[in-house]
């Protein structure tokens, strides 16, 4: 009795603020794991790099990442480590979420490095605000469970201004930081995101109170970078020219187009809702300290969130993938903001935060209702509607994960205790309980639209057995790597020679037009599309 009083007691005063040690450690491992299971490679990025890593594994190709068969000029440390995971917990995971694991550990780095570099620019005290804002930032929720290489950009941020921050101190762990960090970046993401990292050197060197044993320390950082990526273009080099020729053009190709001040105008539209909440904060943070711009603080991050934004606009089109390299600068320049909010913009915030997520919990609970029970029966019609053929099902685990999660959330509301970081905690958590309400609840109805395993199996079962010669028009890198994926098909392109003798042909577009058989001699022998998807035709042609 005695002993359960203390606990109850714990229990009901809530989560210390700050969050320190475990407790913020369990909170960001929560971040890093929720939605990385329990679903197929869905259409886009995910299945893409999926496909890439899964090349690899299956077929023993380390040196380069391929599609299909096929050369794909990217980077190699992402599908490394993709197919590292896949062949440690393939045992015991479907293959891709195996791989997809390599995600969860980047962000995990990116996050440790938030708060490493957080630790070094606002002291000990308001670290943890650094890495939470960064997971609280909503375009990056749904890409970090994704496999997706430009998480490894997003670690190299974070570690890379954390030991320039702490650059002439302790030279030998803020080089080998800053090295590690450049060649995880080009290695990870290629050569245009590692030039901000590159460019900020100076600066740092500038602002380093000891600037002998800063340019030691850059200089060790710059040695090992160059020992950590020598090894991969040599190799290509000796082994594969063609690949290494093709990397190359593809890496520098964007760096040479014409800046575009329309996408540097795209890029910063994109911005109020993919960096919310870190975005106004920053700008809050800007405000009141508007008076020490020149402090390292303050300069290192806004002169990386500068540079990058000036490399976005020269080297990207305007989409959300490479906009998360503005997310790691923007959290840290956001970290002083967030915990200098007045009481009334602190009151709104949590505020705003606790009613939008029970609202959005309360609307994914009344879908689950819809899918599980068919309750309200309107809703279910509509559900099913969306995605024709889907039956949902009621799932036990994904039930208890789901009122665990709700239950937690409850929990956080009436009882965190009055702080600086109260606001910010909710927020962040909020964010992460909806999305493991959203893969836990809803999941089914997602995957069931967004996975091309249905258009994969479909494709197999009408051909006569998985050896059989198919060529390809117009399909994209992920539905080839999803082919491959799902069902063992490395369809050759149709103009090719392998292609020219093939009986069956498979074939994808928006019009009739673009789906026409090439001859007479050619029978549709199915046609189809994944479930809700009324755009994107396939058919399957047999000569």
């Amino acid at each position: 009795m005695t002993t359960a009083l203390p606990f109850a007691n714990r229990f009901r005063r809530g989560m210390h603020l700050p969050p320190t040690g475990w407790a913020l450690a369990a909170m960001l491992a929560f971040y890093v794991l929720a939605g990385l299971f329990g679903r197929d490679p869905w259409k886009g990025e995910d299945a893409l790099h999926i496909g890439a890593a899964w090349q690899m594994l299956s077929h023993g190709q380390w040196l380069t990442p391929e599609i299909a068969g096929r050369a794909f000029h990217e980077p190699p440390l992402y599908y490394w480590t993709a197919a590292l995971t896949g062949k440690l917990f393939g045992w015991l995971l479907p293959a891709h979420e195996a791989m997809r694991l390599a995600s969860g550990a980047w962000v995990a780095l990116a996050l440790s490095g938030l708060y490493y570099a957080g630790r070094e620019l606002y002291g000990q005290d308001n670290a943890a605000a650094s890495p939470l804002l960064l997971a609280g930032c909503a375009g990056l929720l749904v890409h970090a469970h994704d496999a997706q290489p430009m998480l490894i950009a997003i670690a190299a941020y974070g570690g890379a201004i954390g030991s320039l921050a702490a650059l002439g101190r302790k030279p030998r762990l803020t080089g080998g930081i800053y090295g590690a960090a450049l060649a995880a970046c080009v290695l990870g993401a290629g050569i245009a995101p590692a030039l901000p990292l590159l460019l900020m050197a100076p600066l740092a060197w500038w602002l380093s109170p000891d600037r002998t044993k800063a340019a030691q320390t850059l200089l060790l950082g710059l040695l090992l970078a160059l020992c950590l990526l020598a090894p991969w273009p040599l190799a290509l080099y000796w082994l594969a020219p063609e690949r290494l020729a093709g990397w190359l053009q593809a890496e520098l190709a964007p760096l040479q187009t014409p800046f575009s001040a329309g996408g540097l105008g795209r890029f910063a539209a994109l911005l109020p809702w993919f960096a919310f909440p870190a975005l106004p904060l920053a700008l809050w943070t800007l405000w009141i300290r508007r008076r020490q711009w020149g402090a390292p603080a303050q300069l290192l991050p806004l002169t990386l969130f500068v540079l990058t934004l000036l490399l976005l606009a020269l080297a990207y089109r305007p989409r959300e993938i490479p906009a998360l390299l503005l997310l790691p600068p923007l959290a840290l320049l956001a970290t002083p903001g967030a915990l200098a909010l007045r009481r009334g913009a602190a009151n709104a915030f949590d505020w705003f935060a606790m009613i939008s997520f029970t609202l959005f919990a309360s609307l994914l609970w009344l879908a689950w209702s819809a899918m599980a029970l068919g309750l309200p029966e309107r809703l279910a019609h509509r559900v099913t509607a969306l995605r024709p053929g889907f039956v949902g099902q009621f799932d036990l685990s994904d039930f208890i994960v789901g009122v665990g999660a709700t239950l937690w959330w409850l929990w956080l509301i009436f009882t965190a205790p009055r702080s600086p970081y109260r606001s910010l905690t909710h927020w962040t958590l909020g964010c992460t309980i909806s999305w493991l309400l959203a893969t836990s609840l809803i999941l089914p109805w997602f995957d069931y639209g967004k996975s091309y395993r249905p258009v994969a199996e479909a494709v197999a079962r009408t051909l006569p057995d998985r050896s059989t010669c198919l060529a390809e028009r117009g399909l994209t890198d992920t539905q080839r790597a999803s082919l491959a994926y799902f069902v063992g098909l490395e369809a050759v392109e149709e103009k090719s020679r392998a292609g020219r003798q093939c009986n069956w042909l498979l074939v994808t577009g928006r019009s009739a037009r673009e789906t026409a058989a090439p001859g007479s001699d050619w029978k549709l022998a199915w046609e189809g599309s994944r479930p809700g998807d009324r755009k994107e035709k396939f058919r399957l042609f047999r000569r």
